[in-house]
């Protein structure tokens, strides 16, 4: 059973779409058409002017790709955070994005690890409350962290 810091989850949509992406991105990315078996850890790392660190390790038996902004700051659009107070009050997430940069990818192969930025402005409203982030990946499938607590 993989452990439980890994949640990976198909991306909400049709068959059809979920191909044609696999066929768009197949000849580029091949190795990004399965689900991996093993563990994506996605570790909170604390948090920087913008927004959060985080660090993802690959102990899986797949490469995976963050897309991001040609520097260590995953795009606008395929994270979304989510903050609850202490006491699990009330509560925020990320706005929907719609990513306007040219993609690059951050590469995790098996056995890696990366460090990478996420802008969110959401667990600096929320300090000792309760939040977790997601990230979607190429080839629609989600990694998240486990809960952790805002500093």
């Amino acid at each position: 059973m993989p452990n439980s810091r890994l949640r990976l989850a198909i991306a909400i949509g049709s068959v059809s779409a979920v191909a044609g992406l696999g066929l768009l991105v197949g000849a580029r990315f091949p190795e990004i058409i399965a689900v991996p078996d093993g563990v994506i850890d996605v570790i909170y790392g604390g948090a920087y002017d913008k927004g959060i660190v985080l660090t993802a390790e690959n102990r899986s038996n797949r490469t995976i790709y963050f897309r991001n902004d040609g520097s260590n700051t995953i795009l606008p659009g395929f994270a979304r955070t989510e903050c609850r107070s202490a006491l699990y009050e009330g509560g925020e997430i990320d706005l929907p994005v719609i990513a306007e940069a040219y993609a690059s990818y951050i590469k995790l192969s098996p056995g890696s690890r990366v460090r990478f930025n996420i802008e969110t402005n959401i667990p600096s409203k929320y300090p000792g409350g309760h939040c977790h982030t997601r990230i979607q990946v190429l080839g629609g499938l989600f990694v998240e962290t486990r809960e952790y607590t805002p500093r």
